[in-house]
């Protein structure tokens, strides 16, 4: 019954490293990820924004043409 007790304990135990382990490798991709996803959604509206003003400046520059 001890011998039982001290497996269970000892497969949680590696169980719990298992999981601290798999944590430590997961947490850094995480992190980059809750970086990545504002800097793409920042990065998203500037590049909007390029898009936008070229587009403007083309409308400007065939009615320049235009005239």
């Amino acid at each position: 019954m001890l011998e039982a007790h001290l497996l269970i304990q000892l497969q949680g135990f590696s169980c719990f490293q298992n999981i601290s382990a798999s944590f430590r490798y997961y947490y850094p991709l995480i992190l980059v990820a809750r970086l990545t996803i504002p800097v793409m959604i920042v990065a998203r509206e500037i590049i909007a924004n390029i898009v936008i003003v070229a587009s403007i400046n083309n409308i400007l520059v065939t009615i320049a043409i235009g005239l």
